[in-house]
């Protein structure tokens, strides 16, 4: 048999996986390079919930010169609060009304501490001034807000709605030549700029931004608005995860350990068909993940759980897998019929067993609480992806991996005697 497109294959596969886990341990900075978005390492994509990383709480009080906010008023800022947090990419976070005058937030521990501080207090009004000091543009006239950057150089481009391109042409008219139009944002002047030609355009630019970071963040503010409250922070209060062991990063170890303890005892036990499981696992693993990552789960303790429950069964089905082809060979059959029998023979049992798993994790989700939905999430996924590897993608892993090497049987399925036997 050749094995040249079966070895260009497996080898192309290994790459692709490779690059994929890479991406998926370190992530891209891609807007360091293009000026577009970043692709975040998985740690980063997916949230963890405060009773796996505490936090803090954060005691806001409206100032007096606002009086007694109306309800609406004050939903508006809850809201424009809400929107602020998120676009730091907090994912479990709370804002909740304790009277007319205080709300409370909390913020679980990410490292933006500071950044919370300044964006739960900063009004953000925007104003564009004449000469005369009289503002002609606020808040109410962006259109869209979107950091550029060149060389090392930040700025902030500000698209007008249509009012707005119309009052700074009049304020850009032949006659204002020579003067200034200030652009302030809080009270602090952010550029000067010299009226020399009529602006239609509609469009402000604010140079000599510091970082990509500051532009980024002062985009943002302009694109979900004024804060329509005056708040001060009474009082921060810091809080423990459920459990002071439980820290992300010996999370992570834990996980990774756990990975590497079944890679060995799967390589052991079945040799090579057991590195090309080893192959099929680390393709549940990115695909898992990354699925965590796009429907934005954020991980609870439950959650977690689910994680670990999720592992379990994807493993159970590659060791069925595994030991079937292991029993067929030591048959009589051949390797590659081995294995095409051994998929055949599982595929009903690993794809009923998944499904009732897939009915269970639906139901919990109806009729659960908040803590079981995080389990039911995870589980859900995890189950999802284990179709897709261990009902398709591990039969065509084995395979290939066997036209390429060509192994004989005792490298490829480990020792026969299984049980005593």
């Amino acid at each position: 048999m050749r094995r040249g497109k079966p070895l260009t294959q497996f080898c192309n596969f290994a790459i692709v996986l490779a690059i994929a886990s890479f991406i998926f341990i370190t992530g891209i900075p891609v807007s360091k390079i293009a000026g577009v978005y970043d692709v975040l390492p998985a740690k980063d994509s997916i949230g963890y919930s405060m009773d796996l990383t505490g936090g803090f709480y954060a005691f806001l009080e409206v100032g007096d010169a606002d009086g007694e906010p109306s309800s609406d008023i004050m939903d508006e800022a809850m809201f424009t609060l809400h929107k602020r947090i998120e676009s730091l990419g907090i994912k479990d976070f709370a804002i909740a009304k304790l009277d007319s005058f205080r709300v409370v937030v909390s913020i679980p521990n990410t490292g933006s501490f500071q950044q919370v501080m300044e964006l739960l207090t900063i009004k953000a009004g925007l104003e564009v001034k004449n000469t005369a000091g009289e503002a002609f543009l606020s808040n109410t006239n962006v259109e869209k807000a979107r950091r550029q950057s060149s060389v090392g150089k930040y700025s902030v481009l500000i698209e007008l709605d249509s009012a707005g391109k119309d009052a700074l042409a009049l304020a850009t008219g032949e006659e204002h030549f020579g003067e200034n139009i200030t652009i302030v944002l809080d009270g602090k002047v952010l550029r000067d700029i010299l009226v020399e030609t009529v602006n239609e355009e509609g469009i402000i630019q604010i140079d000599g931004i510091a970082t990509d970071e500051e532009a980024v963040g002062l985009a943002d503010l302009l694109n979900i608005g004024e804060l329509t409250l005056n708040f001060a922070i009474s009082e921060v209060e810091s809080f423990e995860p459920v459990s002071r062991e439980a820290s992300i990063g010996k999370i992570h170890a834990a996980g990774l350990a756990g990975f590497l303890v079944v890679f060995v005892y799967l390589i052991i036990v079945y040799r090579g068909i057991g590195v090309a499981a080893s192959l099929s696992l680390i393709s549940f693993l990115v695909i898992y993940l990354n699925a965590l990552a796009m429907f934005k789960v954020s991980l609870t303790v439950t959650g977690l759980l689910g994680i670990v429950a999720s592992f379990g069964i994807v493993v159970g089905s590659h060791v069925a897998l595994l030991a079937r082809c292991k029993d067929e060979f030591a048959n009589g059959k051949a390797p590659h019929v081995a294995i095409s029998e051994a998929s055949a023979a599982t595929r009903m049992q690993i794809q009923d067993s998944n499904i009732a798993v897939i009915a269970l994790g639906l139901a919990v989700s109806a009729i659960g609480i908040d803590a079981s939905k995080s389990f039911a999430a995870t589980l859900l996924i995890g189950t999802t992806a284990n179709l897709m590897v261990s009902g398709f993608l591990a039969k065509w892993i084995f395979g290939t991996f066997l036209s390429a090497f060509e192994l004989p049987g005792n490298m490829l399925f480990g020792s026969m005697k299984r049980g005593g036997v």
